[in-house]
């Protein structure tokens, strides 16, 4: 039997988009609804776009499904199946998961997604041409693909079923029992020229979703806890719009800020629920999403900290123009890239996704629940991207190691492939004259300098995982993993090592180590010929002070008086300059040999 669906339990939803049955908790939207339903009734596709962080997703997702089931599209039209996706990595397999679950008769369960092997059942992208026949009469279908934008980040626009994919929504859009509602980035509109009449189509029915003005953001911040029996302090309002109003992402933000707040009230067990400016202090004020994403980081041990910077760094991507942004993973895909199991790295998914405590709910990854070795992982909003300075750090980091490997993988196959040319013709003299030519020279060469520390440090980090992150990046660009060209790549850096000399970090530091140990043991000899003299000195001086003053007791001369006093005086300073030189080669003694057994961290 089919589930209900769930009642809401909190006012706001946190990083998190709201979902279709959130209705009742979505407010300041209202306006901007009545326009995407005037549009719709004057066109079967609609294309709802603007920047990250302006709620494209909540206003089709709630506010637009809610009102087109309520019947507010047409009265007539009160019978509606929804299919609702992501495009993904397989545009087509996910439309046909959905479309199997939306001809399903009433009352069956919705069937599980298939496995990331299965092909896309092709007889129900056909249902697609035809829905008439397989829906009950009188039932309209509406397809829903929110962010759009993924069938140019997360596959290939080129690929065949990504072409059919975009066909077949057009298609329908064209049949009168049909709607097809997409949401996207509004700076990859221009993309969209790669599809034929796809742009047409966004001519005739795009909606720029506008940000929320100070009268909507009182609405969406207010009216959700009146439902619950809350109350938001009216300087608390005020001071939310002012930080958030002009904020490219002001709904999740603000959104996450609220949800925290009413999170720590309601933890305060009082009678009355109130968000008061004390709550927003208490949760870093606008900073409060990278304050709490730092919190739950150093709540975890060090090596799952480890885990979580693998996680995240597979979590992001850059895309073609050059901004970061989500790149959707498989658990099981980031186990091998931690050397660790599948168990361990969901036990650090369920950090993020449900906190450390009541207070917590951070949704910072979806899902949250029944995770396997197969669930797809995803941020639940770019912001954190942005707002968390780790995260962007790691996602930064992770970008430079992509475009550092691709490129050294071409110049190691055009090594390669010179290489064996230099072969065929018996040149290999040439090349072994040639391998010290400048880089500006087009004749290949290995790796020196700057570049081959960089990519020693690369292989040193990567350790065994190397292989596992290499074959996540040739799938992201839709190409096939190349054991060969892998190997290739490899034993050009460790040819351009034997060559040139280049040094990983930890050999850096252990070189450093051993300059430091040569230092101290140079002054310690220097300070030990210097202890030896004075020791010396001490001990002729005593002998001339016992001679003098066995004189001086002989015949009470004042010349050798004076004499005893003189050389007791030299004694005096010689013996404090003999121990001043002991302390310092006791001290340098020590200091070598905590050097010799200095342990050397493997840079992360």
């Amino acid at each position: 039997m089919k589930k209900l669906p769930p009642l809401t339990q909190f006012p706001y939803p946190g990083l998190r988009p709201f979902t279709r049955y959130e209705s009742d908790i979505f407010f300041g939207r209202d306006e901007h609804t009545r326009e995407l339903l005037k549009k719709l009734k004057e066109t079967h596709f609609i294309a709802v776009l603007g920047e990250s962080g302006h709620g494209k997703s909540s206003l089709v997702n709630t506010g637009l499904v809610s009102s087109i089931q309520a019947g507010f599209l047409d009265s007539a039209k009160i019978r509606w199946r929804v299919a609702q996706l992501h495009p993904g990595e397989k545009p087509l397999t996910n439309l046909a998961t959905e479309l199997k679950k939306a001809f399903a008769p009433t009352g069956e369960e919705e069937s599980s997604p298939p496995s990331e092997s299965s092909l896309p059942d092709e007889k129900y992208i056909i249902k697609l041409r035809n829905p008439s026949w397989y829906l009950p009469e009188g039932t309209c279908l509406l397809l829903l693909v929110d962010q759009f934008e993924e069938i140019f980040t997360h596959t290939s626009s080129t690929h065949k079923n990504t072409k059919t994919f975009v066909t077949e929504l057009l298609r329908a859009s064209q049949l009168s029992n049909v709607y097809v509602v997409i949401s996207m980035q509004s700076e990859y509109l221009g993309k969209c020229a790669q599809f034929h009449n796809l742009v047409e189509a966004i001519n005739q029915g795009s909606f720029l979703v506008p940000r929320l003005t100070h009268e909507q953001l009182r609405e969406a911040i207010e009216y959700p806890a009146r439902i619950f029996f809350g109350k938001v302090e009216s300087s608390l309002v005020d001071r939310l719009v002012a930080d958030f109003v002009d904020d490219p992402d002001q709904l999740p933000l603000m959104q996450h800020a609220l949800m925290r707040m009413w999170n720590k009230a309601v933890a305060e067990k009082k009678t009355e629920i109130k968000l008061t400016l004390n709550h927003y202090k208490d949760i870093g004020e606008k900073n409060a999403l990278s304050k709490h994403a730092e919190e739950l980081y150093n709540k975890l041990t060090s090596k799952q900290q480890e885990i979580a910077e693998v996680l995240f760094r597979n979590l992001t991507d850059r895309d073609d123009y050059d901004n970061l942004c989500r790149s959707p993973v498989r658990l099981d895909k980031v186990a091998p890239l931690a050397e660790v199991s599948g168990e361990v790295v969901a036990e650090v998914v369920k950090v993020f996704c449900h906190g450390t405590d009541e207070t917590d709910k951070p949704n910072f990854i979806k899902p949250c629940e029944n995770l396997a070795t197969e669930t797809i992982l995803e941020l639940s909003h770019a912001s954190l991207i942005r707002y968390w300075p780790l995260l962007k750090q790691w996602a930064e980091a992770d970008a430079e190691d992509k475009e550092l490997y691709l490129r050294l993988e071409k110049d190691a196959i055009a090594y390669h492939d010179y290489e064996e040319k230099l072969k065929q013709h018996q040149g290999w003299n040439q090349l072994k004259g040639n391998s010290n030519t400048s880089s500006t020279s087009k004749v290949p060469v290995l790796w020196q300098g700057n570049d081959l520390n960089k990519a020693l440090e690369w292989q040193e980090r990567m350790g065994n995982a190397a292989e596992h992150w290499v074959k996540r990046y040739h799938k992201k660009q839709s190409q096939e993993f190349d054991q060969p060209s892998f190997k290739k790549t490899i034993n050009f850096l460790k040819r351009s090592k034997e060559k040139h000399g280049g040094n990983t970090p930890k050999e850096q530091v252990q070189q450093g180590v051993a300059k430091k140990i040569e230092s101290l043991k140079s002054k310690w000899t220097t300070t030990t010929e210097k202890f030896t003299r004075g020791i010396i000195w001490w001990l002729f001086g005593s002998v001339a002070f016992v001679i003098s003053v066995f004189m001086f007791a002989k015949s009470f001369e004042i010349t050798t008086g004076i004499l005893s006093i003189i050389i007791w005086g030299t004694l005096v300073f010689l013996s404090y300059k003999a121990f001043e030189h002991y302390d310092r080669y006791k001290e340098l003694k020590g200091t070598t040999t905590k050097s010799k057994g200095l342990k050397v961290k493997k840079p992360k």
